[in-house]
């Protein structure tokens, strides 16, 4: 420190930290005059961290500030000096900030520290991006008939200005086309695409993405290529049965719900009416049972022991299990030649082991359905095997007409 020409100087250094007391004493040479003050001499402060340049909408942003100062104790303080609505920076100094769909583009923001004396400014140019909105995609599950187009153009929009849109496809079903540029599908499936196919699309803005998955069920034609008789008689029962060509091997079966049956000669579906109204009103906890076990092991009340040697995971050999117009559904399968009975699948649905089961009716229903539009009074068509049966009447001589409908997994 120096004193000249009335003039205090002190150049500090880092180790000069601290409070002193200052005395200056001044004289004509007859008399004196003096001063005391205390100095406070504190080391700047720094900010060494740096801010992430990328927030997302929706997503929260959070930024630690990290600040060097002479001493571990010092007190710092933290401001916001501006930024976009509701940033906030708490006095731990840390920035938190959720943006809104707005609030997308360049977002501004600075942040001030201080210990009292210095300071120090960060500014920040955010980039935030919206991930790119999917406004039309194709339903989770869509039929096409061999020799049929499907056509379907994907509308995607991104609020980001500059952002350019790449569409990217990772599973397309064979033959399948796909501009790059609009994201325009079309497919004209042959009988070389039957059955079930899988679509995968991802869009990319550049900084985000989002994946676009569908499934295709293609459906050959159906020939019916039996050949009726054509003459009956009064008192005699009419018979024929109704012989169909399907080439398809699986099968999209017709209920509400999505139900995939990549082979359909490997199940069986059962229909089951449940007449005790205590078990029908718990169904829904008793398939919440089902769905949420890892496996299921039937044991035999009568024989455990033998039941422990040679048991099976049921749930393995259960394609599907779901109520449905008052009934519920269970398809079983069989895999590499191995299957389960209903009745010790129903044994285990309903919990046998802790208590007697309901009574239930139940009737094997065929994947396939028949149906008769125009017909003679009394004829009827059994389901199970497609077959007509017609005894006439001697009110029902001459010509009929007869017209069936066969409906088999998504198609009349």
């Amino acid at each position: 420190m120096t004193f000249e020409n009335g003039v205090l100087s002190w150049k500090t250094d880092s180790a000069h930290v601290e409070i002193y007391d200052v005395r200056l004493v001044v004289t004509d040479g007859f008399e004196r005059t003096a001063q005391e003050f205390q100095l406070f001499s504190r080391a700047g402060v720094k900010i060494l961290s740096k801010a992430s340049v990328n927030a997302s909408v929706g997503n929260p942003y959070n930024y630690s500030v990290k600040v060097w100062r002479q001493r571990p104790d010092e007190k710092i303080k933290y401001k916001l000096f501006y930024g976009p609505d509701g940033m906030r920076m708490d006095p731990a100094g840390t920035i938190s900030w959720t943006p809104n769909p707005v609030q997308v583009d360049t977002a501004k923001y600075a942040i001030v520290v201080s210990h009292g004396v210095a300071t120090d400014t960060q500014y920040v140019d955010l980039f935030v991006n919206h991930p790119p909105i999917i406004k039309s995609l194709p339903s989770p599950m869509n039929k096409v008939n061999v020799g049929g187009i499907w056509d379907f153009e994907l509308e995607i929009e991104d609020p980001n200005k500059s952002d350019q849109l790449v569409y990217t496809a990772h599973e397309l079903p064979q033959g399948m086309r796909m501009d790059p540029h609009t994201g325009r599908l079309r497919w004209e499936p042959t009988m070389n695409e039957l059955d079930f196919h899988t679509l995968k699309i991802e869009i990319s803005d550049g900084h985000e993405s989002r994946m676009i998955e569908s499934d295709f069920f293609v459906n050959a034609p159906i020939q019916i290529v039996s050949v009726p008789t054509m003459s009956a008689t009064v008192g005699d029962e009419y018979s024929y049965r109704i012989m169909v060509n399907d080439k398809n091997k699986g099968s999209l079966l017709p209920f509400n719900r999505v139900v995939k049956v990549e082979n359909i000669s490997a199940i069986r579906m059962y229909s089951i009416n449940i007449t005790d109204d205590v078990a029908l009103s718990n169904v829904d906890r008793f398939l919440g049972d089902w769905h949420n076990a890892d496996a299921i092991y039937y044991v035999d009340p009568q024989y455990p022991a033998d039941s422990l040697v040679s048991r099976l995971n049921m749930k393995k050999y259960t394609h599907s299990v779901f109520f449905e117009d008052d009934r519920l559904w269970v398809i079983l399968e069989t895999i590499d030649g191995r299957t389960i009975k209903l009745r010790d699948f129903l044994w285990e649905f309903f919990h046998g082991g802790k208590g007697k089961p309901p009574r239930v009716v139940v009737e094997r229903v065929n994947h396939v359905k028949f149906s008769l539009l125009d017909f003679p009074e009394g004829m009827v068509v059994d389901n199970a095997s497609g077959t007509l049966r017609w005894t006439p009447s001697v009110d029902q001589t001459d010509a009929h007409r007869v017209r069936r409908l066969y409906q088999g997994r998504t198609n009349l």
